[in-house]
């Protein structure tokens, strides 16, 4: 706010100075003074440019801590996802789901609201204090995510995702910080979740999804391999949200995949929607020309879906939409 106020004086004194200088007659003005207003000129786009570039470096920072936290809570919905069927929706999942649709929407504080209430019933809840320091932090309140990072590693001095959140905070770092960077991890972690949404175990491959990202995997890649777990899990807003956060090229393959997910969602959340993406897909798959979908990840999240989907008409709209990719 204060770089905000800055530039907008300065911004406002040029105008004024522009205003009784620039605009005289040029006989009015001397060489000196000429050659004085074209320096403070360039001083002045100098310092503008700056300002654009801290508000830009501000938000690349916001959006990546609101994207970690809403892969944690998309992590947790996912988890709570296998106890619906026999015990209906849990208050955790209700309040994950509140906190992001808060998120969402930029309504910060009454996020952090909701973890004030859940840390006063848990208050030894590391995870809730990293919580809460991502939501104050995108409230503007610096000084208190820091203070909820801190007691976060008092209560666990190992949790990793504290200590990236604070080199994030403190040193605007915006790169996370992978555990090991290990390549054969992550190709594992990769290849069990792979295995796991084949047999429509959507939880467990969200899991090993996350563990392959946080070893160094292609974070396009995970985003998109945790999108398919949510589908098959049935955390339908969570799918949204990670296939929300692809800025993809049109007409290339990964661009294909995207459009695929997006289709297969409304398949199972909104019929009028599907008929609308479907026929954009079978466009798009024309376009290209030479889209293989035996290379792509969808052959995985099709297995899975066949072995969670029940409903008649969603399986049929499934079927059809993989038919349309060839």
């Amino acid at each position: 706010m204060c770089e905000v106020q800055v530039r907008t004086v300065l911004q406002h004194a040029w105008a004024e100075i522009e205003h009784d200088v620039q605009y005289k007659s040029e006989a009015d003005l001397p060489k000196s003074l000429k050659k004085k207003f074209l320096s403070l000129a360039g001083l002045l786009e100098i310092a503008d440019r700056e300002f654009q570039a801290i508000q830009d470096e501000d938000a690349r920072l916001k959006s990546s801590v609101l994207a970690d936290l809403q892969d944690e809570l998309t992590r947790d919905a996912v988890s709570e996802t296998q106890n619906i069927a026999t015990k209906g929706p849990s208050d955790g999942q209700n309040v994950n789901q509140n906190v992001r649709a808060l998120l969402l929407q930029g309504l910060f504080h009454e996020a952090i609201k909701i973890y004030d209430e859940k840390i006063a019933a848990e208050p030894r809840s590391y995870t809730l204090y990293i919580g809460r320091a991502k939501a104050r932090f995108l409230s503007g309140d610096t000084t208190g995510a820091k203070e909820d990072i801190e007691v976060a590693l008092d209560l666990n001095p190992d949790a990793h995702v504290a200590r990236n959140l604070k080199v994030k905070i403190i040193e605007g770092d915006v790169r996370a910080i992978p555990l090991t960077n290990d390549v054969a991890l992550a190709r594992s972690k990769t290849h069990a979740g792979n295995a796991a949404l084949r047999d429509g175990m959507g939880v467990a491959a969200y899991e090993f999804y996350s563990d392959a990202q946080k070893a160094g995997a292609s974070v396009p890649f995970s985003i998109t391999n945790k999108a398919m777990a949510c589908l098959v899990a049935g955390d339908y807003e969570g799918a949204k949200i990670l296939l929300d956060s692809f800025r993809v090229i049109y007409g290339t393959p990964a661009a294909i995949n995207i459009q695929a997910l997006y289709t297969l969602l409304s398949c199972l959340t909104d019929a009028v929607d599907w008929e609308a993406r479907i026929a954009d897909l079978q466009k798009s798959v024309e376009e290209k020309g030479d889209f293989e979908m035996q290379l792509s990840p969808l052959p995985i999240v099709k297995e899975g879906l066949e072995k969670t989907v029940i409903d008649a008409e969603h399986r049929r709209r499934i079927a059809e939409t993989f038919g349309a990719l060839g």
